[in-house]
């Protein structure tokens, strides 16, 4: 973080907005007045039987109303003291957001003879979010003396994540005897998350030479995340033909809830080194560099659910749902499950990691050239789901990395240069993805055998910067990658589609092209950038033989997980500095990519793209007039089945707007 300047520092920002999603409906809540903190387990401990007088009922009363607008705000102060040696730079900033979104969900499913997909439900839903976010940053340095500095860097987040959901499922196979009818469910589903997250860093720098620098950090962080009482209420009535060809519906009949507690803590303490020396080696400048790291992180991760079904009437029928106040249900799973789930775990991850490295000035050719070798312990510990489970309850893992890297600079002139170069990297999985537990709310399943990726990546770049403001990048990558991590298809649970995170068989080649550019004519400017990637690897997927009733391995082609082939981003600029006016319009594409894996039955996000419009307006010396229009284009974000059109999920967020004023001191 920048040091405070030696002059006063002070900056103000306010701004209001809203949502083109409730101009268009409502914004739906609910109480959280009677949220119990803990589950009934956590409150009367793991053998308690519980009842349905144990969990509330307000929170699933869903209140339509007209949505407050956004606001967010901010401060910024600089100021030094002790003669200048005494640096304090602080920012406060608050965001109170509403926003939402309305789409279309689909669960398809794969046709065990390898035939056209089947949709099993339609569910058009609707979200609206309430946001709010708040940040204090504080930054410290103190100048011992001209050789000797120290620094103190402080952050302290805290959101509040409250979301309500509604969804209209119907059942394409459940008791369906023709158009428009069939089993409706009716879902509600409300929570509310809180987050912390303070990270503390102390650092030095320290000439203990004239040739000789000497640097360090300690870093503390730690974030803590709390869902309590997630709750889903499931309702249904059926539509039925008669004979005279109408249609009659029931009433509304209760069905189920199921109730969530999650909390976790994450905690991660980190220590670094650096030593440079100054010298010179063929009368070129040379810098000599080692270092290390030690870095422990640790999470603790707690889970307990409850379902809970609609009790029925004495004479067996289903009870009619008139409220949920009114509604009785019986717990099925009195004690919970936070004695037996595997998402009840803590992990950890250590990293030790030493490098060395060389800086070269040869005239127009610098060399950057250098080595780190890293050692890597994960592992995590679980409840043991049942006495017959063969899910591992205990794993630790261990391995070694040497990464070498080389970056060349060659100054073809004072305003080009040609930029190559190499490195070796690695990717961990992270603690979710290794500990094997089902989670319904997100569709992913945990895999112990993961193992971390690796690549090789080399880049060739060509720069020009004509002008101190205009400047074009043109250049070319290529990577390959061993035991790439991908979300794959693994199976139906629960009527739920299940993702596992797997590593791939066969290595993968990542290559492409990228250009960026900014020129300016007079007040008008344009700026951009383009990246095509071409990604490919041969993937085993199950085939289903219709002929003979067997399932084997077959080898498939496709592109990389999660990457777009195409991404574009372009800017139209104008700026007036004598009358204190500026615009901005962005436009943003991004290519179709893919999402989940499975044989025929791929699920690609389509190409998307979005455009922006800011504009700022100097109102006297020290206030500024802003306004921020986003997602003008109301682009929904669409998921298909391979190269058809048939929708998986569909979202629209729609425009946002803001108009704010900003103070500089």
């Amino acid at each position: 973080m920048k040091d405070a300047p030696d002059t006063t520092l002070f900056r103000a920002t306010a701004s209001i907005g809203y949502s083109q999603v409730f101009l268009d409906r409502k914004f739906e809540s609910f109480s959280q007045a009677d949220i119990q903190a803990q589950s009934p387990s956590g409150r009367n401990g793991d053998q308690y039987v519980a009842t349905e007088a144990d969990f509330s009922r307000s929170n699933l009363k869903v209140v339509p109303k007209q949505a407050p607008p956004t606001y967010l705000a901010g401060l910024t102060f600089g100021h030094r003291y002790l003669h200048n040696r005494l640096g304090l730079l602080v920012a406060l900033n608050t965001q109170n957001q509403y926003y939402g979104s309305d789409g279309q969900f689909n669960t398809v499913a794969t046709d065990p003879q390898n035939k056209p997909y089947l949709v099993v439900t339609e569910a058009p839903r609707h979200f609206s979010i309430h946001q709010v976010n708040s940040g204090l940053v504080t930054h410290l340095d103190f100048t011992v003396n001209e050789r000797n500095k120290l620094s103190f860097d402080n952050l302290l987040l805290r959101s509040t994540y409250t979301q309500t959901q509604t969804a209209i499922d119907t059942s394409l196979t459940d008791q369906r005897r023709g158009p428009g009818t069939g089993t409706i469910n009716t879902i509600t589903r409300t929570f509310a998350t809180q987050q912390i997250l303070e990270n503390a860093k102390l650092s030095g720098r320290h000439e203990l030479a004239s040739r000789l620098l000497f640097d360090w950090a300690g870093v503390v962080s730690v974030a803590t995340s709390s869902t309590p009482d997630d709750a889903n209420l499931d309702t249904d009535f059926l539509l039925s033909p008669t004979a005279d060809h109408r249609i009659v519906r029931t009433p509304d009949y209760v069905n189920s809830i199921t109730r969530y507690w999650q909390h976790n803590r994450d905690r991660d303490y980190s220590g670094l080194a650096n030593l440079a020396y100054q010298t010179t080696l063929l009368d070129h400048a040379l810098e000599l560099k080692a270092g290390g790291l030690y870095r422990s992180k640790d999470r603790y991760n707690m889970l307990d659910e409850y379902d809970l079904k609609g009790a029925q009437n004495a004479d067996g029928t289903k009870q009619v749902f008139t409220g949920i106040d009114n509604s009785h249900f019986v717990v099925y799973t009195p004690l919970g499950t936070a004695a037996a789930d595997a998402a009840n775990y803590t992990a950890f991850e250590k990293i030790a990691a030493g490098y060395v490295q060389a800086k070269w000035e040869l005239g127009p050719l610098q060399v950057l050239t250098g080595v780190r070798i890293e050692n890597t312990q994960q592992g995590f510990h679980t409840r043991q789901i049942s006495t017959v489970s063969t899910l591992p309850t205990d794993v630790a893992v261990s391995y070694q990395d040497l990464l070498p890297s080389v970056n060349l600079k060659y100054g073809l002139s004072e305003r080009q240069n040609l930029r190559f170069s190499y490195f070796s990297s690695i990717n961990r999985p992270n603690y979710y993805e290794l500990v094997p537990f089902n989670d319904p709310r997100t569709g992913t399943v945990g895999n112990p055998l993961l193992r971390r990726a690796t690549a090789d990546n080399l880049d060739l770049r060509y720069e020009i910067y004509p002008t101190a403001e205009d400047f074009f990048t043109v250049g070319v990558f290529y990577k390959r990658i061993v035991d790439a991590i991908e979300l794959k298809y693994a199976g139906f649970g629960g009527g739920q589609l299940f993702r596992k995170p797997q590593n791939n068989a066969s290595p993968v080649t990542n290559a492409g092209f990228e250009a960026t550019f900014t020129k300016y004519v007079q007040h008008f400017g344009l700026s951009g950038n383009y990246t095509y990637t071409h990604s490919v690897l041969t993937d085993s997927k199950v085939f289903n033989d219709p002929t003979t009733g067997t399932s084997y391995l077959v080898a498939q082609t496709r592109p990389l997980q999660s990457q777009a082939d195409h991404i574009v981003n372009l800017s139209l600029l104008f700026r007036d500095k004598a009358t204190g006016f500026y615009t901005q319009l962005s436009y943003q594409y991004t290519g179709r990519i893919l999402q989940l894996v499975d044989y025929n039955f791929d699920y690609y996000q389509q190409p998307l793209s979005s455009l922006a419009l800011s504009v700022d307006k100097d109102i006297t010396r020290h206030f500024t007039a802003f306004a921020k229009l986003n997602n003008l284009l109301n682009t929904k974000t669409t998921y298909t089945v391979n190269q058809s059109d048939l929708i998986l999920q569909q979202d629209a967020y729609k425009a946002t707007y803001l108009l704010g004023v900003r103070y500089a001191l």
